[in-house]
């Protein structure tokens, strides 16, 4: 009977130890996952504001302000259009303005003359059916 009494007491023993650690795991997981749940909601706000900076960030206002404060870019306008001919059309149009001069044509207020050089920047440049913006540093950004 002792012996028994002796392994019932050994048996309780070690199921009091695995209880107590069994409690210890489960509260050790539990603050993790708490912890990691708290780290997930910080990361899903700085995600959404960085969202709403990016939204902000991308607008054609705040666009058109860097370019005119940074990249020194101004409006295009009639005054710093600069058309490019082709190869064919400059010796058209030599020979036409060498062989008798004419006088120009009044151009509408929308439309530079073909053959206006401005060295304003940033330039509009059309080369054969594309624009071409520079700026001051003679970077181009090709459009469509």
């Amino acid at each position: 009977m002792t012996r028994l009494n002796a392994l019932l007491l050994i048996a309780v023993l070690f199921s009091a130890f695995y209880l107590v650690r069994t409690q210890y795991d489960s509260r050790r997981m539990y603050t993790e996952y708490d912890h990691a749940r708290s780290e997930s909601r910080r990361l899903d706000l700085e995600r959404e504001r960085l969202e709403v900076e990016r939204r902000s960030q991308g607008t054609s206002l705040r666009v058109e302000k860097v370019a005119k404060e940074q990249l020194h870019m101004k409006n295009v306008t009639p005054a710093i259009t600069q058309y490019v001919l082709e190869p064919s059309q400059v010796l058209a149009h030599g020979a036409k303005s060498t062989s008798e001069p004419k006088a120009t044509p009044q151009a509408s207020p929308n439309v530079a003359p073909a053959n206006a050089t401005h060295t304003d920047s940033p330039m509009k440049t059309q080369v054969a059916g594309s624009l071409v913006l520079k700026n001051e540093s003679s970077s181009r950004i090709d459009m469509p």
